[in-house]
């Protein structure tokens, strides 16, 4: 099995509800009305793809061999994420959503580069990563080699050329994103010993996802 196949099993991580949850709240924090085509960029098994086209996007993604055989009814191109180009045309996309892959590029300035490239004027670079700061399992993923900081995303954001729209805290705990006065629960919940299986239930993902906070990043091409 290969790493997409191994780290997002139905086992490990069972499908719920937050893929839906993360896309909505994407949509209306970050795109303009007219944005209509998005691309993914290590985009694993299609699960964001899938739900963005349900939501009548134009959604294309990019990743390794592994994730176009995974999903062969999606239109995921090729590319080796660390040194080769992006396979898409200058200005071109509205969208570009980086979720969870910078923390495994040893170097992005190539990627960050790429992406810029293929975003029209007016199109925005969501990213979403790991805080290295707060998040005490990094480095359980052996493939995590750049950790990745509040200032750094800025840095890496005005480096190569967007303009930052935010840089943020970000909890995976859907409940804050609409009620954020309920943050007094997340002491509670670190009362709680480490669950064994986090992504068991909605009462061990509040316990996970309480002790780690990620960072979003959102830049636009002028």
């Amino acid at each position: 099995m290969g790493y997409i196949s191994t780290m997002f099993s139905s086992e490990r991580r069972p499908q719920g509800n937050y893929p839906g949850l993360i896309c909505w709240y994407f949509i209306e924090r970050y795109f303009k009305p007219y944005y209509r085509t998005i691309l993914d960029v290590g985009c694993g098994k299609g699960t964001h793809m899938r739900i963005f086209r349900e939501l009548g996007y134009n959604v294309k993604g990019v990743d390794r061999q592994e994730a176009k055989d995974l999903s062969p009814d999606l239109n995921i191109e090729i590319a080796d994420l660390e040194c080769e180009p992006l396979p898409f045309p200058d200005n071109s996309l509205d969208v570009v959503l980086c979720k969870q892959i910078l923390e495994h590029i040893h170097r992005p300035d190539n990627l960050m580069d790429e992406i810029h490239r293929v975003l029209e004027p007016g199109g925005r670079l969501i990213i979403e990563l790991p805080d290295y700061q707060k998040h005490k399992n990094f480095y359980s993923d052996y493939t995590h080699v750049t950790p990745f900081t509040l200032n750094s995303v800025d840095l890496i954001l005005r480096i190569h050329g967007f303009k930052v729209i935010e840089v943020r805290r970000f909890y995976q705990l859907p409940f804050l994103w609409r009620m954020p006065w309920l943050f007094f629960l997340i002491p509670f919940f670190r009362l709680f010993r480490e669950p064994d299986k986090p992504l068991k239930n909605h009462w061990t993902k509040w316990i996970w996802c309480s002790r780690g906070t990620n960072l979003h990043g959102v830049g636009e091409k002028y």
